[in-house]
């Protein structure tokens, strides 16, 4: 039994010290904006951002940006429309530069390094 139990320990240690995570920033501080998104959730991986609405509020527009702290000059920025509450959707990242509008490719990307940001809500 203990035996089992180290293994496990040591498992979850192994998954975690191997698991990097984004940042994501709460939503602005216009009371409105946050009633709006309270509820919504939203995770990214390996180049798609996927969505959760269980905000209660159908969602006519939500859109996502992303900064690069490794570089300032990439951004990135995701459009979704017409999330019904308890919805999910899922959406290919756009990543930027900002000199030219040259598309970046995710890969190139280190995933610990992005921070995101709610940038627009609208409810139906």
């Amino acid at each position: 039994m203990k035996k089992h139990l180290l293994q496990i320990v040591f498992i979850l240690l192994f998954i975690s010290g191997s698991a990097y995570a984004q940042k994501y920033m709460p939503p602005p501080n216009n009371d409105t904006f946050k009633e709006t998104v309270k509820g919504v959730t939203y995770v990214y991986a390996e180049g798609y951002v996927t969505v959760t609405n269980n905000s209660g509020h159908d969602l006519a527009v939500l859109t996502i940006q992303s900064e690069y702290n490794g570089e300032k000059s990439v951004n990135g920025i995701v459009f979704f429309e017409d999330i019904p509450a308890g919805g999910t959707q899922k959406q290919k990242v756009e990543f930027t530069l900002d000199s030219d509008e040259s598309k970046v490719d995710y890969k190139t990307l280190k995933p610990e390094l992005l921070v995101f940001s709610y940038l627009k809500a609208v409810r139906d």
